[in-house]
């Protein structure tokens, strides 16, 4: 059951699964199936020291893979155990690096694979990645195709939460575009916001000059909730800054609101995917070009190229 959460991504059995196999550890352990659960230990945890190296060669290829995967080797993952799932993982390590020629071609073809496994989780997430690739290069046409397929899963599924997602990447597109009005509505709607949506409310309402209630959305920002503390710390400082630049007019000459943008520029980069940290690069380059520290924003560019 746990292979089978793992390689078509249905987790929704998840939480009761890892009960069940903490439960019967110590059975386990002493069995020949010592190495599966080790490997599927790693994998959930993302901590592939668990299995210690003189184990590893004892390990089969799919246990492999699992260590592979806990490690973040895509690639290696795809070479010791070739399947639809690891071939989406080499897809979304490629999306989360900017690399969007090979997010595209490793998650068509995870696609094709999951169909062919009648993988249907899988489908839905490989045709996410594929529609996120286009929106970080600005291709709506093509973001709103793939993600037109992502819903029609998602429906058929009943999962909700993907419905979200992928809305969610819709407005976040329509904002690097300039369009504020339908996002603004969009979020500004939300009945249970999370720290992600209140900030790019806040940004719609700074950008559509809303002073009050942008000041509002990041109070509520503050107060809520996030998955992981890394989410939260980006979303803080992000915040941070909207605030910083409503109160304060000459903020493009304001050396603190340059070390504050540039040190959550820099935090984006390190810890979010490369798309995100591209939703925030217009403010660094009004902040460089202000500065008239135009080598700076060329290098930087370069950094970004839509590929």
């Amino acid at each position: 059951d746990r292979y089978e959460a793992v390689f078509t991504r249905d987790f929704r059995r998840h939480e009761e699964l890892l009960a069940r196999l903490n439960e019967n550890w110590q059975v386990l352990s002493c069995s020949p199936f010592l190495g599966d659960v080790l490997a599927l230990r790693a994998f959930w945890s993302n901590d592939p020291g668990i299995v210690i190296p003189e184990l590893v060669p004892l390990l089969n290829p799919r246990q492999r893979c699992l260590l592979a995967l806990a490690a973040g080797e895509s690639m290696d993952a795809w070479n010791f155990y070739p399947c639809a799932a690891t071939c989406y993982y080499v897809g979304a390590g490629a999306y989360n690096r900017g690399d969007y020629t090979q997010a595209l071609e490793y998650s068509q073809r995870a696609f094709d694979l999951a169909s062919w496994e009648g993988s249907v989780f899988l489908m839905m997430f490989c045709q996410l990645i594929m529609g996120n690739c286009y929106s970080d290069l600005g291709n709506k046409p093509l973001m709103t195709e793939h993600n037109r397929i992502v819903e029609r899963i998602a429906r058929a599924l009943g999962d909700t939460e993907m419905l979200r997602v992928v809305h969610y990447n819709t407005m976040a597109t329509l904002m690097e575009q300039g369009e504020y009005a339908e996002p603004y509505a969009w979020f500004s709607t939300l009945e249970d916001p999370e720290p992600m949506d209140l900030h790019k409310l806040a940004v719609c309402c700074e950008l559509l000059g809303k002073k009050e209630e942008a000041l509002a959305a990041v109070a509520r920002q503050r107060a809520a909730g996030a998955e992981t503390a890394a989410v939260k710390a980006v979303t803080d400082r992000a915040c941070d800054l909207i605030a910083y630049r409503l109160r304060h007019e000459g903020y493009l000459t304001d050396p603190v609101y340059g070390k504050m943008l540039l040190e959550h520029f820099e935090l984006c980069r390190k810890t979010m995917t490369a798309g995100y940290a591209k939703f925030h690069l217009p403010r660094v380059l009004e902040w460089l070009t202000a500065g008239r520290q135009y080598k700076q924003a060329y290098e930087l560019l370069a950094d970004f190229p839509e590929k």
